[in-house]
C-alpha cells in the first residue's frame, strides 16, 4: 500500500533558479539595447563628420552701374517746304501716355505741347508744323510778256457759296392729357349741372325724424354722365338715397385743351321734413 509513496521536499531551490534566470535574461536584453543605442549615435556622428569635396567653378562680381546724365535734347525746326502744313505730323522726343495697366508716363515740362487734333510721332527731335494758309496768287505785279509795262493780275471769279437750307419748322408740343380726373370746385360743378333729380326721402328716416345734409363725391366722364358716386358725409339713413340720386344727375362736359376730360367734385343734398 505504501510502496508508491513519493517524498516531497521544499520548492525554494526551484524558485531561486527561476528568479536567477529571469534576472539574467532582463540584464542581457537591457545591455543589448544600450549597445544598440550607443552604436547608432556613433554611426550618426560619423555621417556628420563626412566632408564632401565641392569645387568652386567661378565667382563673378558686377560693378554698380554708373548714373548717366540725360542727353540734351536737340530742338530744331525744319524749314517749310510749302505754304500748306495741314498734312504735316508733329514730332516729339517724348509724349505723355495713359494706359489701364498703371504704367502712365508724363512728359517733362520742357516738351512743347501738341494740339488735340494734331498727329504726333516719337522721334529724335521736337518739330511742330507751321499752320496752313497764305496767299494763293502772286503777291506783286510783274512785267508783261511783250513790254516793260505792268498791269493788274487777272484772277478767276469766285462763285459765292450756296445759301444754307432753311431750318425745318419746330414741331409744336402736343398738349398732354391728364392721366386722372380733374378736380373742380363745387361752385363750378353746380354751374355745369344740367339735370339734378331730388332723392326720395327714405321712409325709415322720416319715421325716425332724421334730416340733414349729405355730401356725395362723384366722378363725371367726358359726356357729362356720373360714373362713380360715394357718400362723403351725412346721416347713415340718408346716404343710400343721396347716392342713387347722384347717379341720375347730368352735367355739361368739361373741355380742357380742346378735348373733353373727366372731372371729379362734390354735390350736396338737403333732406328736410315737412
Amino acid at each position: 500500500m505504501f510502496s508508491n509513496l513519493i517524498e516531497s521536499g521544499s520548492h525554494a531551490a526551484d524558485l531561486k533558479r527561476r528568479g536567477r534566470f529571469f534576472l539574467a535574461t532582463t540584464l542581457f536584453y537591457g545591455l543589448l539595447l544600450a549597445v544598440t543605442g550607443v552604436g547608432s549615435i556613433y554611426a550618426y556622428n560619423a555621417k556628420l563628420d563626412y566632408d564632401p569635396e565641392y569645387e568652386l567653378v567661378s565667382l563673378m562680381r558686377f560693378p554698380p552701374a554708373e548714373a548717366r546724365e540725360p542727353e540734351a535734347r536737340r530742338e530744331e525746326r525744319r524749314a517749310a517746304s510749302s505754304p500748306s502744313r495741314q498734312n504735316q505730323i508733329a514730332v516729339r522726343t517724348e509724349i505723355s501716355t495713359q494706359t489701364p495697366y498703371h504704367t502712365d508716363r508724363v512728359a517733362s515740362i520742357d516738351t512743347p505741347q501738341v494740339g488735340p487734333r494734331q498727329a504726333v510721332a516719337i522721334g529724335k527731335y521736337n518739330f511742330t508744323p507751321e499752320p496752313g494758309g497764305g496767299p494763293i496768287g502772286p503777291t506783286s505785279l510783274g512785267p508783261a510778256h511783250g513790254g516793260g509795262t505792268t498791269g493788274p493780275a487777272v484772277t478767276e471769279p469766285v462763285e459765292p457759296p450756296p445759301p444754307a437750307p432753311p431750318a425745318p419748322p419746330k414741331a409744336q408740343p402736343t398738349p398732354q392729357q391728364p392721366t386722372g380726373p380733374v378736380r373742380v370746385p363745387s361752385s363750378i360743378l353746380t354751374g355745369k349741372t344740367v339735370e339734378k333729380p331730388a332723392p326720395p326721402y327714405p321712409p325709415i328716416a322720416k319715421a325716425a325724424g332724421v334730416q340733414g345734409t349729405v355730401a356725395v363725391q362723384i366722378v363725371i366722364d367726358e359726356q357729362g354722365k356720373v360714373i362713380s358716386a360715394k357718400a362723403a358725409s351725412g346721416h347713415p339713413l340718408l346716404l343710400n338715397a343721396a347716392v342713387q340720386a347722384a347717379y341720375r344727375a347730368r352735367f355739361t362736359p368739361t373741355i380742357l385743351g380742346g378735348q373733353p376730360v373727366k372731372v371729379t367734385g362734390s354735390i350736396t343734398y338737403n333732406f328736410v321734413l315737412n
